[in-house]
């Protein structure tokens, strides 16, 4: 009986589009056969009920049509395959050839949206995961088309098809749509646009919404302090409460550990604005170099036991939004100094000021940046430049998200060196890091981890550039990782 039921539906699929009511008729018998699908067990076991604001529940498809536009093809029907509220949804069948493909799918008439709205919502179940690359299945977009008092039809798209499962699509109406609108506004049809796919792809949907949103204002509770002392000026959030925070355990946070206890450190200046930072101990001798001119951090260099001078930010410092892409702004320096044991650098770059300080903890050269006035976007870490036989490590369990930092190896295989570049978490003021999921790699150099990323808030403005960036050189690759300087587990 399945396999029958299979050329049936293969059947109808074949069929010229002057046959659909034939068609329609066919696949409301196939229904009786249909297999049922489960509710997501999230709102069957809290008994949640659908939205009393519903403007359509798909539950009825008696008089809709699928208008199929650019050599696309489909079918429209109602089905019990996938659950969400009532009996049935809505299951649109896609197939196309061009960018340009679309199916429509239209109620007899068009629906009256009652009141006003902002917002549109509405449940759909699709046919891929955004992270899996599945040429067959290009991601085909979803909107939702209006009608006004007029007559005119628009537009407002409400996502690309992202997932195998039941997720609420919201999106808020663009504010230029909503004005050129003349009420009252009738909601007109379903589109499934760029359908690009040859073999044809489902989307399941239940449950249009039209609504105002409503933003009441945030009341966030207090939270216990931090235990560490932020920068002068930096954001400290909701962590103004009672009480402190039991991380991290140390004021130097995640400070890679120099497992040489017999060491010296020694911070001076060698003349013509050009610093020094030296680490000397009886397993190594780890020396940077700071001639500060345009207030990238390529003017940082770097050498182990003797080896060949590199540069382990090359290409970084602050990015504004008028740099171009991939670069470093350049500015003024403005002032230098060495104060207890810490050289600082002062820019102008145009309008803006920065500031770096660099101190040596152990091995590690500790990069302190700030950018006061929410116009940085980026502080870039540039690339590791200068090296021989670079090679990048992964370190388990230590992701950016989508994407994993890295570990440089590079040198002689019998005598290696290592470098890592961390940016400290408890301390950031940034929006997220950022790394490419395939750093560049070349003969002489490597992206490690590319930087940090400021975002505009919902205001619209940026958080003050504050980061402190640990760049560690050593012979040995465990002193390369960054400590995590939390209490026991309970």
């Amino acid at each position: 009986m399945r396999r029958f039921l299979m050329l049936v539906l293969v059947f109808i699929w074949a069929l010229p589009l002057s046959a659909k009511a034939r068609r329609l008729s066919a696949i409301n018998e196939i229904e009786l056969w249909q297999q049922v699908g489960q509710q997501p067990y999230e709102m069957t076991w809290v008994q949640r009920q659908e939205d009393p604001r519903t403007l359509v529940d798909f539950e009825d498809l008696q008089g809709w049509t699928l208008d199929l536009y650019e050599g696309s093809k489909g079918e429209l029907r109602r089905s019990r395959e996938q659950q969400m509220w009532g009996q049935y949804v809505a299951k649109i069948t896609y197939a196309g050839s061009k960018e340009q493909s679309r199916v429509v799918a239209r109620p007899p008439k068009p629906l009256k949206v009652p009141g006003v709205f902002d917002c549109i919502e509405m449940w759909g179940y699709g046919n891929r995961w955004s992270w899996v690359k599945d040429p067959t299945t290009p991601p085909a977009v979803v909107a939702v088309l209006l009608t006004d008092a007029g007559g005119k039809e628009f537009r407002v798209q409400l996502a690309d098809i992202q997932w195998k499962q039941w997720w609420l699509i919201h999106r808020k109406v663009p504010a230029s749509v909503l004005k050129g609108m003349l009420p009252p506004i009738s909601f007109a049809g379903i589109e499934i646009s760029k359908a690009r796919n040859s073999q044809p792809r489902y989307f399941f949907c239940d449950s249009l919404v039209f609504l105002t949103e409503e933003l009441k204002p945030l009341d966030l509770q207090s939270q216990p302090k931090r235990n560490l002392e932020p920068f002068e000026g930096q954001i400290v959030g909701v962590n103004t409460g009672l009480g402190t925070l039991p991380f991290p355990t140390r004021e130097e946070t995640i400070l890679p550990t120099n497992f040489e206890r017999n060491f010296k450190t020694e911070v001076k200046e060698l003349g013509n604005n050009r610093f020094q930072l030296r680490y000397q101990g009886s397993d190594a001798t780890v020396v940077y170099e700071y001639q500060p001119t345009d207030g990238t951090l390529g003017e940082i260099a770097a050498r182990v036991n003797g080896s060949a001078s590199f540069r382990p930010l090359d290409g970084g410092g602050f990015r504004f939004l008028d740099t171009p892409k991939d670069q470093a702004a350049k500015g003024e320096l403005t002032r230098t100094r060495i104060v207890d044991g810490v050289v600082e650098a002062n820019f102008r770059f145009g309008s803006r000021t920065g500031q770096y300080q660099l101190r040596l903890w152990g091995k590690s050269l500790v990069l302190d940046a700030k950018c006061p006035g929410g116009e940085a976007i980026e502080l870039r870490f540039g690339r590791v430049s200068g090296v021989e036989r670079p090679r990048l490590l992964t370190v388990p369990y230590l992701t950016y998200g989508e994407t994993n930092p890295r570990v440089l190896l590079w040198g002689d295989p019998s005598q290696p060196f290592f470098a890592s570049i961390w940016f400290d978490w408890y301390r950031s003021s940034a929006s997220e890091p950022y790394a490419s999921c395939e750093p560049v790699l070349t003969a002489e150099s490597a992206e490690i981890n590319e930087g940090m990323r400021y975002l505009p808030k919902t205001d619209g403005r940026r958080n003050d550039l504050y980061e402190r960036v640990f760049i560690t050189t050593s012979p040995r690759y465990e002193e390369t990782l960054p400590t995590i300087p939390n209490p026991p587990s309970l």
